[in-house]
């Protein structure tokens, strides 16, 4: 009793992991490739981002203690 639809979403669902997996793969590969100079940039920007997205919230007293707020929607910026 296969359904196609199964069959179709098991399919759609190895694709997907197929990608994700490369996408690792390119990842990883470019990172290698990287020099320090460029990788202690990139995490400096990562850093400043994610300084950045806290920033963004913050904390607001409230009748039972400290409740964490979230001004604004945060992206990521790179």
């Amino acid at each position: 009793m296969c359904g196609t639809g199964d069959q179709s979403t098991s399919n759609t669902h190895a694709k997907v992991e197929e990608a994700r997996q490369l996408k690792r793969e390119r990842e990883k590969a470019r990172w290698a490739t990287m020099t320090q100079e460029e990788r202690d940039e990139k995490n400096k920007k990562r850093r400043q981002a994610y300084q950045l997205r806290k920033a963004k919230t913050t904390f607001v007293g409230g009748s039972r203690g400290d409740t964490m707020v979230k001004l604004q929607p945060s992206y990521y910026l790179y």
